[in-house]
């Protein structure tokens, strides 16, 4: 870059680059009054506007000393000293990208836009890497983050997210599932954002999978045919479909026999003909519609039953996804203890849930010792074979694998998740919420060494998740979910 010829240029004759990828130039009340006080030490960098501006070429551009130019037009000094370099248009992008990242000047998204102007330029990943010290992944990975649009990354940072969260999207392979979890990027509720996306994207291909198989060996009816196909008509519900169950595996029914299904947005009924002779097609069953009073009454006792089975099937679907929120909680739970190390200021509270937890278990029996998945699962790693039979022989694995504080941490979160309520544990029949006080004693713990409680995990706990039944709603005024 050839910087040979230096002039004192009036400020106005001076313009910014249109292509400078830091944005903000952060507050220059300091810097003016530095450059009041004693000048502008350093030489601004410039270009001619050529190529640049085309409706202005009556002065330079500047490549490098945004900030010095800002600060100097508001400490009131006219003239700068400048260096005229002629330097191409890319050389200019590189070199402003690298002044701002080696004083770490620029924040990740507009390193991002640096980036993809330099591979708008023809630079490829090794040859920005090579340039500026970042390794390609990193650079492939900020300039990932332009797709997300640049103010919910700019929000999403401003909460406290990494890079890595933002590379946790990648996982999800549909633009609404990577919104959903775009919007908690930042929080304590976007792993479990991830993690429940995840399985929606999961359920929802299975669920295609299996209305494929449903109209493989069933026919299709609307929503006034399925009104006729009672069991007065000759049909028989054979099956209830939800996408809750996240059905990976089921056959076409090859029985000989005539099937009938109706589907609505995440539920399914499968019908077959149970009457005599062959099956009367949907369209010519004889209509159901009441004129007596005692078909009025039977019908009123359909409605009842219909009501009811509604009823039981909403309970059933709720109570699946509150057993799959706890199976995220405790997913999320292990992820932290596995990871977790015990610093100096936090053995004392280890030792102190450790001996809790284990003279509940030892001493009163009233804990159950954990399985060798969860041990595994906490440990990352596979325990020796022959732990799987023998929750003692697991137990004394663990002792022997771990050492000091870690091991306390390790068998004490051991046992705790296996006695923390969760599943069809914490809640009734119709789901209201059990009051869970391992559940209560574990997070508070969790919490006094660092662990993030989720939004969901916390009304799980509480009870006040909006899946389970409000206690007031069935007129039980017993003490909330206790």
């Amino acid at each position: 870059m050839n910087e040979n010829n230096i002039q004192q240029i009036h400020v106005d004759c001076l313009r910014p680059h249109p292509n400078n990828p830091r944005r903000d130039l952060g507050d220059l009340t300091d810097l003016a009054n530095n450059i009041r006080e004693r000048g502008v030490l350093q030489n601004l960098t410039v270009v001619s506007p050529k190529g640049i501006y085309d409706d202005w070429d009556d002065g330079y551009v500047v490549v490098i000393g945004h900030r010095r130019l800002a600060a100097a037009k508001l400490a009131g000094v006219e003239y700068v000293l400048c260096a005229i370099a002629e330097i191409t248009p890319k050389e200019q992008i590189s070199t402003m990208l690298l002044e701002n990242i080696q004083r770490t000047d620029l924040t990740l998204v507009e390193q991002a836009h640096g980036f993809q102007m330099m591979l708008d330029m023809g630079d490829g990943y090794d040859d920005i890497a090579k340039a500026t010290g970042i390794s390609s992944a990193t650079i492939r990975r900020r300039v990932k983050l332009l797709e997300y649009g640049e103010d919910a990354v700019a929000q999403g940072l401003e909460r406290g997210a990494r890079l890595e969260d933002f590379a946790l999207l990648e996982e999800l392979e549909t633009e609404k599932g990577k919104k959903a979890a775009l919007a908690c990027i930042g929080t304590v509720n976007f792993r479990g954002e991830v993690m429940r996306q995840k399985l929606l994207e999961e359920r929802k291909r299975n669920w295609t999978a299996t209305l494929e198989t449903l109209r493989s060996f069933a026919k299709e009816v609307d929503d006034e045919q399925k009104k006729e196909m009672t069991r007065d008509n000759g049909y028989i519900i054979e099956r209830f479909f939800y996408m809750e169950d996240n059905l990976t595996n089921h056959q076409p029914l090859q029985d000989g026999k005539t099937y009938y299904f109706w589907h609505k947005d995440n539920h399914a009924t499968l019908y077959q003909w149970a009457g005599t002779g062959e099956a009367v097609p949907p369209a010519e069953l004889p209509s159901n519609t009441a004129t007596s009073a005692a078909s009025a009454e039977d019908a009123a006792l359909q409605a009842q039953r219909e009501a009811e089975r509604a009823k039981r099937e909403d309970c059933d679907r709720r109570g699946k996804l509150i057993n799959e929120a706890t199976k995220r909680a405790r997913a999320l739970r292990i992820d932290f203890i596995r990871e977790k190390g015990v610093p100096t200021a936090q053995k004392n509270t280890v030792v102190a849930f450790a001996a809790k937890t284990m003279a509940r278990y030892v001493v009163t029996s009233e804990m159950e010792v954990p399985d060798c998945a969860i041990m595994e699962a906490l440990l990352g790693l596979e325990l020796p074979g022959e732990c799987e039979d023998d929750e003692a022989a697991c137990c004394d694995a663990v002792y022997e694998i771990q050492n000091d504080y870690r091991k306390l941490l390790i068998l004490a979160a051991g046992i705790a998740e296996e006695n923390v309520e969760w599943g069809y544990g914490i809640y009734d029949k119709d789901l209201h919420a059990h009051f869970q006080p391992n559940a209560r004693d574990y997070y508070d713990f969790l919490e006094s060494i660092g662990y993030q409680t989720s939004d969901e995990e916390r009304a799980l706990v509480d009870g006040t998740h909006e899946l389970f039944t409000p206690r007031e709603q069935d007129g039980d005024s017993g003490g909330g979910n206790r």
